[in-house]
């Protein structure tokens, strides 16, 4: 999570690793010499989604309630292949647990969900709106916590018939969280692609990680991969991260100005489908 507080700008930035973040790193010269101000408005929160009241103490909980008024909320499990109960439990409750605190936000003026594209992989066209399932969150919510494990198991077998993983499933079921709550909230989803290097900023090819399509690029450039099973006729849609960014940020500024009630979703796409 990263929240703007209302008046000084300072972000706040929800983690759920406990160490402090490096700015030493050469990504923030830029920002260290021409705006050095900016690095020390931002201010580190120890939390954890997977946590009751996502794991804030209760001071840091005052702080932010009183303070903030955007939040980008992108903390989820990435693994694909996460067990059922744990996929749930991060991006969908997690989601949920963001929402409650959100809805405890003095001057809160636009939430930002950071979804996925393929949240709904089962169709072939997916327009900007919250598809619904026959299976609703509370009920998939109520048998992942009661931990019966061959219902979970069950459960997981009848969602991988229609989804591709537990990942995009559970995070079809907290779009569907944050719809419910679009009449009181400001809120948005951003639904990203594949998320590849940057074109622009920070530097053109830059990305700080290795998983997904980047560890598979990397893997055949360095020669370790050289044969892959995979269909011939399959395009990767993968978008620089710098534009999801800016999507994001633009998605928060329009619900700001045209907020009606009305959930907005913007799908971050590219059309230009570089990869085959």
């Amino acid at each position: 999570m990263v929240a703007v507080d209302r008046e000084t700008r300072y972000k706040y930035c929800c983690r759920t690793i406990t160490t402090n973040i490096s700015f030493s790193l050469w990504i923030y010269d830029s920002i260290r010499i021409n705006q050095l101000s900016v690095l020390k408005k931002i201010h580190p929160v120890k939390g954890d989604i997977s946590l009751p009241d996502l794991g804030l103490s209760q001071e840091d909980r005052i702080m932010l309630i009183e303070n903030v008024n955007i939040v980008f909320h992108a903390a989820a499990t990435v693994r694909f292949n996460e067990p059922l109960n744990v996929a749930v439990d991060v991006n969908t409750k997690g989601t949920a647990r963001m929402i409650q605190l959100c809805k405890e936000l003095k001057y809160v003026i636009s939430v930002i969900y950071i979804s996925t594209a393929y949240s709904n992989a089962y169709l072939s066209e997916i327009e900007e709106k919250v598809y619904t399932t026959d299976l609703e969150p509370s009920m998939v919510i109520d048998i992942c916590e009661g931990g019966d494990k061959i219902l979970i198991d069950q459960l997981e077998e009848r969602i991988l018939k229609i989804y591709p993983n537990t990942y995009t499933f559970s995070k079809n079921l907290a779009e569907q969280i944050v719809s419910s709550n679009s009449d009181h909230l400001p809120v948005a989803i951003v639904r990203p692609s594949i998320i590849g290097a940057s074109l622009e900023e920070p530097c053109p090819g830059w990305l700080n990680n290795i998983y997904g399509a980047t560890a598979l690029f990397l893997q055949v450039g360095k020669g370790v991969l050289k044969v892959i099973t995979g269909n011939r006729n399959a395009k990767l849609d993968i978008v620089p991260v710098d534009y999801v960014v800016d999507t994001t940020i633009c998605a928060a500024w329009h619900i700001t100005l045209h907020h009606d009630n009305k959930l907005k979703v913007y799908n971050c796409t590219s059309n230009a489908l570089p990869l085959k």
